[in-house]
C-alpha cells in the first residue's frame, strides 16, 4: 500500500521524555490521512484514547474528507458515535473482510506520484529494487554489453535520519549485475560472469561465491522468496534453488526447445514460476521431494516472446511480460485473467510491488518511452502516467515492495547521460 501507519506500542522510544499530550494530537491531528479507531467499552475509560478522539474529531472538523474509520470490536457503540455515521462491526463480519475494506479505502483517491529527488550519476549506473521498502541498490550494469562497463561500487539509495535521500557505498566494488537481496544479503553476478554469483553479506563484510555451471549467454537472474531461498535460472533454461549462505537445495527441470534467459518469480511458499522465451512453466517443491510441474503458460500469439516476470502477492497473480503484452495469471494454475492486456510494453521496462501496482516504462528498449504507466493489477485500471525529463527518455523503472516509491531511469538519444528520478506515492 506504501501507507504509513501509527500504533503506539512501536514508537514508544520515539515518545519516551516527550509531551504525551502534544505528541498525539501532533499525530492524530496535523499528520494522519485517516485513523483506525477499534472502539470497545475499554476504549472509553482511558484518557489517551480521549486525547485521540478529541484530535481526529478536529481534523475531521477542519477537512472536507472525514478522519475517523470506526471499528466496532464487541458490539459496543459509544454514545458520541453519531447515528449517521457508518462503522464496521466484526462482531458480524471477519478481518479479512475489514482487510480488504482498509485497503480500497487507503488506495481511492491516492495514486499520485510526486518527485522527492533527482541523481546524476555514471551513465551505466542501474537501479534495482529490494526487500526493503526504503531502499534500492544502484551498480555498474547498463552497459549492452559487460564489456562496456566500468567496474564501480555498488551503491545503497536510501533516506538518512532527516529523510533526505542520498547514496553511499556498501562494501563491492565490480562490474556486477544485481541479482537479488534478502535481509543484510546481496547477490551479485561477479565481474567475471562466466560461472560464478556473488553473495554479500552486508553486516559482517564477507562474501561468498557460488558456482553456476556456465550457460547460453553466461546471463543469470534470480528471484527470492518470503523465507530467503533463491532461484537462480541460467540463460540456456537451467534453473536451481539455493539459500543465501551459498547450499544448493534443489534443482528445476529444465525447458525444452530454444531457450535464451530464464526469468524465475517466487510466488507462494513453494512455488516458483520459470519463464523462457516461448512458455513458462509453474514447478511446485519441497525440501524432500523431487519438483512438480503443476501447469505450463504460453503467450497467446506465435512469435511472442516473454521477457520477465514478477509476483503480486495481494491478488496472487503472477505478472509476465511479454513482446506484445503483459500477462496477469493466476498464482495457483496459470489461469489467464481476462484483464491481461493492460498494455502493449514493446520490451519496455516494467516492476511490480507485492501489493498490487505494476509500473511499464512503455516503449521501445533501445530508444526509451515517453512515459511511465502505473496500473492497478486487480482492477486493470491507469493509476498515473510519469512524464520523463527533459531530452530524455525513460528506460528503466524499478517499484520499492509496497508501491510507496518509485525510481525512473532516463538516458538521451546517445546514452552518455542517465538521470535517476525518486518519486513518492502520496
Amino acid at each position: 500500500m506504501g501507507a504509513k501507519v501509527f500504533f503506539d506500542e512501536h514508537f514508544v522510544h520515539e515518545m519516551l521524555g516527550k509531551d504525551g499530550v502534544d505528541y498525539l494530537n501532533d499525530i492524530f491531528f496535523k499528520n494522519s490521512r485517516f485513523s483506525i479507531v477499534l472502539l470497545s467499552a475499554d476504549y472509553e475509560k482511558s484518557h489517551w484514547t480521549q486525547v485521540e478522539r478529541r484530535a481526529i474529531a478536529a481534523r475531521s472538523f477542519s477537512e472536507a474528507t472525514p478522519a475517523l474509520i470506526p471499528v466496532l470490536v464487541d458490539g459496543y457503540k459509544p454514545s458520541w458515535l453519531l447515528p449517521t455515521t457508518v462503522f464496521f462491526d466484526l462482531k458480524s463480519s471477519n478481518l479479512d473482510l475489514l482487510t480488504n475494506v482498509l485497503i480500497k479505502k487507503l488506495s481511492h483517491g491516492s495514486q499520485s506520484f510526486q518527485v522527492l529527488k533527482e541523481f546524476k550519476l555514471g551513465k551505466d549506473m542501474l537501479v534495482h529494487s529490494t526487500d526493503r521498502d526504503n531502499e534500492f541498490i544502484l551498480c555498474e550494469g547498463a552497459g549492452i554489453f559487460f564489456a562496456d562497463v566500468t567496474p564501480g561500487p555498488v551503491l545503497s539509495l536510501s533516506p538518512r535520519e532527516d529523510r533526505e535521500w542520498t547514496t553511499s557505498e556498501i562494501g563491492i566494488t565490480t562490474k556486477a549485475k544485481f541479482i537479488e537481496s534478502y535481509q543484510e544479503s546481496l547477490a551479485v553476478m561477479t565481474e567475471d560472469i562466466k560461472d560464478s554469483v556473488l553473495i554479500f553479506d552486508r553486516a559482517t563484510k564477507s562474501q561468498a561465491s557460488i558456482s553456476v555451471p556456465e550457460g547460453r549467454f553466461n546471463q543469470v537472474h534470480g528471484s527470492c522468496s518470503s523465507n530467503g531461498l533463491l532461484c537462480l535460472g541460467r540463460a540456456d533454461g537451467g534453473s536451481f534453488l539455493i539459500d543465501f549462505a551459498g547450499h544448493q537445495v534443489l534443482a528445476l527441470p529444465k525447458s525444452s526447445g530454444e531457450v535464451d534467459y530464464t526469468k524465475p518469480a517466487f510466488g507462494k511458499p513453494g512455488k516458483v514460476l520459470l519463464t523462457y522465451d516461448y512458455s513458462a512453466s509453474l514447478i511446485a517443491f519441497s525440501s524432500t521431494s523431487e519438483p512438480l510441474q503443476i501447469n505450463s503458460f504460453e503467450p497467446g500469439t506465435e512469435d511472442e516472446y516473454l521477457w520477465s516476470a514478477g509476483y503480486n502477492e495481494r491478488s496472487n497473480q503472477f505478472l509476465v511480460i511479454g513482446s506484445e503484452w503483459l500477462y496477469l495469471l493466476d498464482g495457483d494454475s496459470l489461469d489467464l485473467n481476462a484483464k491481461k492486456r493492460m498494455f502493449a510494453p514493446d520490451t519496455g521496462s516494467f516492476s511490480c510491488a507485492r501489493h498490487g501496482f505494476v509500473a511499464a516504462a512503455v516503449g521501445n528498449g533501445y530508444s526509451g518511452a515517453a512515459t511511465i504507466d502505473l496500473y492497478d493489477t486487480t482492477t486493470g485500471e491507469k493509476l498515473d502516467s510519469l512524464a520523463r525529463p527533459p531530452g530524455h527518455k525513460w528506460d528503466h523503472v524499478c517499484l520499492s515492495p509496497s508501491g510507496r516509491y518509485l525510481c525512473g531511469q532516463a538516458t538521451d538519444s546517445r546514452h552518455e547521460s542517465r538521470i535517476t528520478v525518486l518519486y513518492e506515492r502520496t
